[in-house]
């Protein structure tokens, strides 16, 4: 039987389905295997892959959050996906290794990073939720 993470993350991509059809049936989605554990910091809810869009949720980070939260973590995640499907090869490993060494500071002002939060922002607005949970929103507003 599925785990509740892995029940909720079947119901988000069931809903990205119809929001994000584009990316939402194409992409792998599944847990962080160790590798991924050892060099994503420990508080990532989940990280999309620079050379492959697929996508790694942190079931730790992951366990106890509220549906919409996830819904939106996906639909955050899925925008990053479609940005690395839409980059050449080289491209995407140009991104990866910058994005790699940029200085964490700089995470929520990168302009990939902007869009995303914008997608969750557009949904949240959309979809009459509250973006009160999501920390990294509420970084930004706070740095405004």
């Amino acid at each position: 039987m599925p785990s509740s993470v892995e029940q909720k993350i079947a119901l988000a991509r069931q809903k990205m389905m119809s929001e994000m059809p584009d990316v939402a049936d194409k992409t792998n989605i599944g847990p962080m295997n160790w590798l991924e554990k050892a060099i994503v910091p420990s508080n990532a809810v989940a990280v999309t892959s620079p050379w492959t869009g697929g996508i790694s949720y942190n079931p730790s980070m992951m366990e106890g959050r509220a549906q919409n939260d996830i819904d939106s973590d996906l639909a955050h995640e899925l925008t990053h996906t479609r940005q690395i499907k839409s980059q050449s090869i080289p491209q995407r490993f140009l991104s990866g290794l910058k994005n790699a060494f940029s200085p964490s500071s700089d995470y929520n002002w990168r302009p990939n990073e902007l869009e995303a939060f914008q997608t969750e922002k557009d949904r949240a607005l959309k979809l009459g939720l509250s973006q009160e949970g999501d920390i990294q929103l509420q970084g930004l507003r706070k740095a405004r």
